[in-house]
Order: C-alpha cells, then structure tokens, then sequence
C-alpha cells in the first residue's frame, strides 16, 4: 500500500506539468514541450542530447546477445531498466554529472513523458516491422480467399 502511494505522490508532479503544459499551450494549441519536460527536476536540453546521441549504442551494447538480426531486436522487460541506467551512466563522463544524481533526473523525465502519453500528447512510433506482424497475421488469420 505505501508503494502505491509513493507511486502516485511520483507521478503527481508529472500530471501536474502535464497541465501547466497545456495552459501554457502555444498558438494553434500546440502544447509547450519545454515546459512540460523541463523544470530543475528533469534532465535539460544537453542532457536530453547526451542520453539520445548515446541511446542507440547503449541498446545495441545490452542487445547485443540476441540471436535476431539487429532490425529485429526488441528490449526484454529487464533490459529496458539496463538501458535506463546506462544512458544515466553516460551522462557522468560526458556532462561531468553525479551518478547519484543523473538518475533522479532521468526517472522525472520519464514519468513527465509517460503522462503525456496519458494525456494523448505525444505517440510512441511503431515499432520496426510491427505493420508487417500485423497485417502477416490478418492475412494468416484465415482472411477472405479468392
């Protein structure tokens, strides 16, 4: 029970952002991703660029071992919090940062992204090849002959 309310006192202040966001929403009701990711409590803008110039090398580096082509590969569950610490780890020597202190603001970044996935701001791409799944298994599924 105190686990829950510990997760839900977290991801208060990433709804909250959520609508100061779109308060602060500029012309034609695009909303203000800076606002809405930025703050003290989240990695800044050089942050964000160190974690994503090293993400994809992180993702391969923990991937690696998987028997599937590289363009077929997908994080397992565990991976994903690998991942989630490397990219922290990366951030030390590039940015000079605290270990102890990259990963608080990584996990506040994540969760004020993840509510706006919640809010329907922002949409994660498809993975790689999941059209190709999908309509294989319509077409598999026992869909109309000719």
């Amino acid at each position: 029970m105190a686990e829950a309310l510990g997760d839900a006192e977290a991801a208060a202040p990433a709804a909250e952002a959520a609508s100061e966001g779109e308060a602060t929403a500029t012309g034609g009701g695009n909303p203000d991703y800076e606002d809405l990711l930025g703050g003290d409590r989240r990695l800044n803008i050089e942050q964000l660029g160190c974690v994503l110039q090293t993400l994809d090398a992180s993702i391969a580096s923990i991937t690696e071992k998987h028997p599937e082509p590289i363009e077929q590969r997908a994080l397992l569950f565990w991976e994903f919090f690998e991942v989630l610490m490397q990219s922290c780890r990366e951030l030390v020597p590039a940015l000079g940062m605290q270990l102890h202190d990259a990963i608080p603001l990584m996990v506040q970044t994540l969760l004020a992204f993840i509510g706006l996935m919640d809010e329907g701001m922002v949409e994660l791409p498809p993975a790689p090849g999941a059209e190709s799944a999908i309509d294989g298994g319509a077409d598999e599924g026992g869909g109309e002959q000719a």
